[in-house]
């Protein structure tokens, strides 16, 4: 639409992008301008220049929606006369600006992926094949092995309960996943400490031929992790060792601070994963975090097989690798991923008893959303992907929350004997200090508070894991942890006297009252 007023006129264009990365958006751009030269309009000899008073576009749509331009008093030569409107076309679309990360030229640095499957024993399947298929999948896009570092117990290919010995699949009639799998870090040692010196590119590890993460200050970083939560922590079973929430964020911090990096991204699926960045991951560090779940939800296994009698695959690894494999990644933004996968994971499901839903999350700073998948990932190489012809209804399969998985691999009798006595104990300690608390114990046993009192909470839980149940060999404790994030919430005001007796009245009880054959069994 065009309309003149006196030698002004009004331009309006609007169409859908044919072509580019904002191919499918809408634009919008609404143009004043006047002709220098009015004789040469008026006697339609064409106009050989004009002045800008205002350029308005305004995108709209999934590539690059609510991205704005505007532009004021600018002269643009027209040669030759009639190419004017397609020229202005042009140069308004490549105005276009977007966030700072995305204006950027594509990225031309080096990608490296560091993968962790937390979890080991037969139960714990699917943490396993849920790193080896993110594994199948970065090799798939062209990233070297030499840039990607696993961390996997490396205990159920060859299990005595395997029944295709060898072989590993992460969702039902699924083909082979261990295959080529790296050995970097496998079996039984302290793994938080190994992930946290690999992390930071150690000399040691180096000198002895080991894999670290080498990167530098332009270099891009994937991580994924998937095991065990609860409240503020991640498990690295065996060891004796597990990862709070503000270790990590000191970690990745230092890394900042050195130069480890230009971009990070973190991918994190665990019960109460939520918990690791919420409050705590500042938005000034260049990464970018992703959550299976909020800080008080578990996240859930899926895919019971039968012949496996194990739950196979996770929930949230299923869609973030699924989209991976199916989309364009170059086209499509992490937002567009993180989308994605809370749409598809925030449905009605046994995942929790008290919500029934999973709820993805994102931290940090948000900006690198903006960027490419394949910034992080690569892209594709081949249309060879392993859920490219998935033949099964996902909704025929249960969802089951990770610590619950046992529930369906183990003697159900010992099991749930097991929990009894770990529940039996956790209300008798609150009951023993009813006299420090200011609310009744029913409510410390029964609700769920949001951790701000760190300091108290890391004690007590450190003291737990010491004396009474060790927290890598039971996971089925962690989904009591947040009885402890109760206590300190409502000890906040207490004096550090009260605090420390709450301590030492947990270990002494823990010492006079546990039994230590159950100190190992209880899943």
């Amino acid at each position: 639409m065009t309309v003149k007023y006196n030698s002004d006129m009004s331009e309006i264009n609007t169409g859908t992008v044919t072509s580019g990365r904002c191919a499918g958006d809408v634009l919008f751009i609404s143009k004043v301008y006047v002709t220098d030269d009015q004789d040469g309009c008026a006697n339609s000899k064409g106009v050989d220049s004009l002045t800008a008073r205002y350029y308005f576009v305004h995108l709209t749509g999934p590539k690059c929606g609510t991205n704005t331009c505007t532009l004021e008093s600018a002269r643009f030569t027209i040669n030759p006369p009639f190419l004017y409107v397609f020229s202005m076309f042009v140069i308004m679309i490549n105005a276009v600006p977007i966030d700072q990360h995305s204006n950027q030229p594509g990225f031309n640095g080096t990608k490296w992926v560091v993968l962790v499957a937390g979890a080991d024993g037969w139960p714990n399947y699917a943490s396993q094949s849920s790193v080896y298929h993110a594994y199948q999948f970065f090799h798939a896009n062209g990233i070297p092995d030499e840039n990607i570092i696993v961390f996997h117990p490396n205990d159920i290919a060859h299990n005595m309960a395997n029944p295709t010995p060898g072989i590993v699949i992460d969702h039902p009639n699924g083909t082979d996943v261990y295959h080529g799998v790296p050995l970097d870090y496998t079996g039984f040692y302290d793994r938080a400490m190994m992930f946290k010196s690999v992390l930071n590119g150690s000399n040691d590890l180096m000198n002895d031929g080991r894999k670290v993460l080498n990167s530098g200050p332009n270099d891009h970083v994937f991580i994924y992790f998937i095991g065990h939560g609860g409240p503020d922590l991640i498990l690295f079973q065996e060891g004796d060792d597990y990862l709070y929430g503000d270790d990590l964020i000191k970690l990745l911090k230092v890394m900042h601070q050195n130069k480890r990096y230009g971009k990070l991204v973190f991918y994190l699926e665990s019960c109460d994963s939520g918990s690791m960045f919420k409050d705590q991951l500042p938005a000034d560090i260049n990464v970018y975090a992703i959550t299976s779940s909020m800080w008080n939800q578990n996240s859930a296994m899926m895919y019971y097989d039968k012949r496996y009698k194990t739950m196979i695959g996770s929930f949230f690894a299923h869609y973030w690798l699924l989209n991976s494999e199916q989309a364009d990644l170059n086209n499509e933004t992490l937002q567009q991923q993180f989308d994605y996968i809370y749409k598809w994971t925030n449905t009605p499901g046994q995942v929790d008893v008290d919500n029934k839903t999973q709820q993805a999350q994102q931290y940090g700073d948000i900006s690198i959303a903006k960027l490419p998948v394949s910034d992080f990932t690569g892209s594709h190489k081949s249309d060879k992907h392993l859920y490219n012809n998935i033949k099964f209804d996902i909704n025929d399969y249960e969802l089951v929350a990770h610590r619950d998985v046992p529930v369906f691999t183990e003697e159900l009798e010992s099991l749930l004997r097991g929990r009894q006595y770990v529940d039996k104990h956790m209300t008798e300690y609150v009951n023993s200090i009813q006299h420090l608390l200011t609310v009744d114990s029913n409510a410390i046993l029964n609700t769920k508070q949001e951790l701000n009192n760190r300091q108290c909470y890391q004690q007590l839980v450190d003291n737990y894991h010491q004396n009474c149940f060790n927290l890598n060999q039971n996971p089925y404790v962690l989904g009591k942890l947040y009885i402890f994030v109760n206590i300190c919430e409502e000890m906040r005001e207490s004096s550090d006297a009260d605090i420390n007796a709450v301590n030492q009245l947990l270990i002494q009880y823990c010492q006079q009252n546990v039994n230590n054959k159950y100190s190992q069994i209880i899943e």
